[in-house]
């Protein structure tokens, strides 16, 4: 007797199907949540990237010395940077190591942009600012989850205070709240966000220059010996870039400041020897230049750089001695037929 398959060769048997079917359900079980792992992923590190542009964005601003400057200015921010501002001037300056938490932060084209003393304000996903940030847990906002607290800390110079311009040190610090935290796609590390670096003092470079011109051989004029009350004359500004200084006689005062000054003095006939200094007529104090010495009939320069930083309008005047001032008719330089620089003091506020 010849038995019958209960297969056909072409086909497959009902358990081969079973089994077909047992294993695309869970190659399509594990595809899904392969699927899920992926988007996952992809959305957590869509959020790294995110914070790691709004943090990187932060710094850039508070590092630029425009925004810098608008965020000083801010009528908001009186009470956290007071202390910072250049106008106007604080009385005592900073303490060594004295705080603020949260001001105003304007962007590089003198706007404000970030207001973290608002609790409210924060960052959305795309980096732009917004104003419904919550950091009341359960109550998270995914259209605005970031927000950066900003603090400063100011040092100044050996630890010594209070002073005008401390070393301004920047801390970020994260806060992170989206709309339900407990979705794994929404875990991030705050901790991996905070950030700590120094900001650099605020820099300009505004430039003047205040000379003393003679011309047809006349001399700069005498001098009275062993006496620094020879005011040098000066004759007109060159130039001022930014309205820093204005002269009035053998005076002349500059605005609140850093200053870097270049300074050059002609001296004729200086057999004795002659210097120069930078008097500080409001403070009554001296900033020595330099000096020089030349034979008979013969002119040399004292020349040579002060540097000095002022809170307040302050008059200056340069100053002139020599121990003997009428040997061989010194006088504080001879100009040539043509015009001639007998003196001259070149500055730049650089804050």
């Amino acid at each position: 007797m010849i038995k019958r398959q209960t297969s056909n060769q072409m086909g497959m048997s009902l358990i081969e199907v079973m089994v077909v079917m047992a294993v695309m359900t869970l190659i399509g079980l594990g595809t899904a949540s392969l699927m899920k792992n992926m988007f996952s992923v992809q959305r957590s590190a869509a959020l790294k990237l995110s914070v790691w542009e709004i943090q990187k964005n932060l710094v850039t601003i508070l590092k630029n010395d425009a925004s810098w400057a608008g965020s000083l200015n801010n009528a908001a921010n009186v009470a956290i940077l007071g202390c910072l501002r250049d106008s106007p001037v604080p009385v005592t300056g900073c303490n060594n190591g004295q705080t603020g938490n949260n001001f105003v932060i304007h962007d590089r084209r003198g706007g404000a942009w970030y207001n973290p003393i608002l609790p409210n304000t924060g960052f959305a996903v795309d980096g732009t600012v917004c104003n419904t940030f919550s950091a009341v847990l359960g109550a998270g906002d995914d259209s605005c989850p970031f927000r950066f607290e900003v603090a400063w800390t100011g040092f100044c110079p050996g630890g010594v205070g209070p002073c005008e311009k401390p070393q301004v040190t920047l801390a970020l610090t994260l806060i992170y709240n989206p709309g339900d935290p407990s979705d794994p796609r929404n875990r991030l590390n705050v901790a991996d966000y905070a950030l700590t670096f120094p900001r650099n003092e605020r820099l300009t470079f505004e430039p003047f220059e205040i000379r003393h011109v003679r011309s047809g051989g006349a001399g700069g004029g005498a001098c009275a010996s062993n006496s620094w009350n020879n005011p040098r004359p000066l004759t007109n500004i060159l130039y001022d870039q930014a309205n820093n200084v204005t002269l009035a006689g053998t005076r002349f005062t500059v605005q609140p400041g850093a200053y870097r000054c270049k300074i050059s003095a002609q001296g004729y006939r200086a057999t004795s020897g002659f210097s120069i200094r930078l008097w500080d007529v409001t403070n009554s104090t001296a900033f020595y230049v330099g000096g020089g010495f030349a034979n008979a009939e013969s002119t040399t320069y004292a020349m040579g750089t002060v540097n000095f930083r002022r809170a307040n309008p302050t008059v200056f005047e340069l100053q002139h001695f020599s121990p003997n001032c009428s040997a061989g008719g010194f006088s504080m330089g001879r100009a040539a037929p043509t015009d001639t620089v007998l003196t001259s003091i070149s500055c730049v506020r650089s804050s």
